[in-house]
């Protein structure tokens, strides 16, 4: 059974090339693990069939459509009062809400509606590795977005994953 932390690495190893070999050592130290929490959280995500471990790839298809189907309801979202953190729930091209959501975070000084993320690592990996970022935020449009957002949330994933099998 998933747990809500295992979305973490599956984020990060979906936004990966499929090329380049998994490095559990590199990814544990990424995400500041320890190798057996990693291990354990790979064999839960093969178990749910959303990577594989003897090709050690993420299966793009099936992670998209638990996010989009799967993650509202197992994982449903926390909301919060208005809190200090930093902006979650953001997509290109969309209008953002007058008060936006945001993971709680001392260090950051937006306002907005608090929102748990599914993991502590979310928020620290956001500050260490911006280019992951946005990634994060879409686990935050499966949970909190209207359809319209949901629905660009794929487009972005399915297009991410057809310009790297090109």
């Amino acid at each position: 059974m998933l747990l809500p932390q295992d979305i973490l690495p599956l984020m990060v190893l979906f936004k990966e090339s499929p090329n380049e070999p998994l490095h559990q050592a590199k990814l544990s130290t990424r995400l500041h693990w320890s190798a057996s929490a990693l291990h354990r959280s790979l064999l839960r995500l093969n178990a749910s069939k959303l990577w594989n471990k003897s090709s050690n790839r993420v299966d793009h298809h099936a992670t998209i459509n638990f996010l989009r189907y799967g993650l509202p309801h197992v994982f449903p979202a926390e909301m919060q009062t208005l809190c200090r953190g930093m902006t979650t729930v953001q997509i290109p091209g969309i209008a953002q809400p007058q008060i936006p959501f945001v993971w709680p975070d001392e260090s950051s000084s937006t306002m907005g509606i608090g929102v748990q993320p599914l993991d502590a690592g979310f928020v620290h990996l956001a500050h260490t590795e911006p280019a992951l970022k946005p990634w994060l935020d879409l686990v935050e449009v499966f949970r909190l977005g209207r359809v319209r957002e949901i629905v660009l949330a794929v487009q972005i994933m399915e297009n991410e994953y057809a310009s790297r099998n090109a």
